[in-house]
């Protein structure tokens, strides 16, 4: 289970992305996965907030049906229970055939190589300017010299503040 952003408490947990993060899980019962949402949703924060249910399914036809019989068996009678509790019709898209009708101007590639690395280009600039500016400036005034970051750190010291949002 993801929750949508900001509908469970995310205090002590150390982001990545303010923009992306969320806290989810796991469950393998029904009655765990209840346990698990009400640790999620049942806080002094989030009682009394009202979520709407959503009031539309997309399925993305690029994907779906999938090629395992008995896979897509179990999926598509789960998505007909979702449009049951939520009382709508999916509506099918071809992600691919939008996005050639919708692109930007002047862009000739697919959708896939267009935003192949917009999550990292955003939610490194949150991490950025949420976590690693702030902790390399107070590493170095408190102990006179830039703290030691592995390599991967090191790349997006140095490529992040370049990434306009």
């Amino acid at each position: 289970m993801r929750p949508t952003l900001g509908a469970a408490n995310t205090t002590g947990v150390v982001p990545y992305s303010s923009n992306w993060d969320t806290v989810g899980g796991f469950a393998r019962t029904a009655a765990e996965f209840k346990s698990l949402a009400q640790a999620l949703y049942g806080s002094a924060e989030t009682e009394g907030k009202i979520h709407e249910k959503p009031n539309k399914l997309i399925c993305l036809t690029d994907y779906w049906p999938i090629n395992h019989e008995e896979s897509q068996r179990v999926m598509e009678n789960f998505v007909m229970r979702v449009e049951n509790f939520l009382r709508v019709n999916r509506t099918n898209i071809n992600l691919a055939e939008t996005w050639k009708r919708t692109r930007p101007e002047g862009t000739d590639e697919s959708i896939s190589k267009y935003f192949h690395h917009a999550f990292d280009w955003s939610a490194n600039l949150d991490q950025w300017t949420g976590l690693l500016q702030p902790f390399i400036t107070e590493y170095t005034d408190k102990m006179g010299k830039p703290p030691i970051l592995n390599p991967q750190v090191r790349f997006k010291v140095g490529y992040t503040p370049t990434v306009t949002a």
